[in-house]
């Protein structure tokens, strides 16, 4: 394909995103980056070993005792002291009793989902910086795929919060674009940036563990409380993340690429804690959220 026909065909992708109440646009990159490790040839196990431990899973019942090979069942059990702290941040917690007018949780949950936004707009400049210091054809090309992908996710995510509910926010457009990105979220991209320069392939990985995991279990413990299903967060949050099948293929990669990861379980540790306190910062946002009058 003619290099410029490949860009034109990028751009149309930006062009065809339509709102939608799904998993934030954070989660959804991370599984695209997984998904893209899973395929490549060059990393890690072939495809058919991952779908072959997933068919062996999808048979086998369940297991109180975790799997040692089990790299996401493990980190959570090793680190239970945080990610506790994560599942039941204060924020989660206001959310579980407030009742659908209730602003002050409202406009909390809106500066949240504008953060997703601003998420997607830096790692959009960070793979246009990874487009401009390739060094092969083949890094070039995996950069450019990931900035169109970047953008339709941002794209998708701006068009969420600026439709009108219950499809999404209904916040002004430029609000949404002359929002500031926070403090939590700088340092959350700036931590997964320097992971995936300094780190291996598959420990950069596993510091997006947290994000995939965590939403189901917090989506969850909404779920089981006196929580109003006519709050703005219900329909666009809650449901979408109750699909226990989108946190299997992260569990199914690392279960299979267990020879590459086994080695590194103290850095990945590390990494895990990091992902954890970021995405724990990142609601904590919500309690002081900026101008969303336009």
């Amino acid at each position: 394909m003619h290099f410029r026909t490949f860009l034109c065909l990028g751009l149309t992708v930006l062009y065809v995103v339509t709102p939608s109440s799904a998993v934030s646009a954070r989660a959804r990159l991370a599984r695209d980056r997984l998904r893209k490790y899973a395929a490549h040839p060059e990393y890690g196990v072939p495809e058919h070993e991952i779908a072959a431990v997933a068919r062996k899973r999808a048979l086998s019942p369940r297991q109180d005792a975790v799997d040692p090979h089990d790299l996401v069942a493990r980190l959570i059990q090793d680190n239970q002291d945080i990610w506790q702290q994560l599942l039941h941040n204060p924020f989660i917690e206001a959310m579980m009793t407030a009742q659908p007018g209730n602003e002050t949780v409202t406009a909390g949950y809106q500066w949240y989902e504008v953060q997703d936004y601003w998420y997607c707009i830096r790692l959009l400049a960070f793979d246009v910086e990874r487009s401009f210091t390739a060094q092969s054809l083949a890094e070039l090309n995996s950069s450019l795929s990931d900035v169109a992908s970047d953008g339709a996710y941002a794209l998708s995510s701006i068009q969420v919060t600026t439709s009108p509910p219950p499809a999404g926010l209904g916040l002004n457009e430029s609000v949404v674009l002359n929002a500031p990105a926070t403090a939590a979220l700088n340092q959350y991209t700036d931590f997964q940036f320097v992971a995936a320069k300094d780190y291996n392939w598959v420990v950069s990985l596993a510091a997006q563990i947290p994000c995939i995991q965590s939403y189901y279990y917090i989506a969850e413990g909404l779920l089981s409380t006196s929580f109003s299903n006519d709050t703005l967060w219900y329909e666009q949050w809650v449901l979408p993340n109750l699909d226990y099948s989108y946190l299997e293929p992260q569990i199914d990669f690392f279960i299979a690429n267990y020879d590459y990861w086994k080695d590194y379980y103290e850095d990945i540790t590390l990494m895990f804690r990091k992902a954890t306190l970021s995405e724990y910062n990142l609601w904590q946002v919500a309690f002081q959220p900026g101008n969303l009058k336009g």
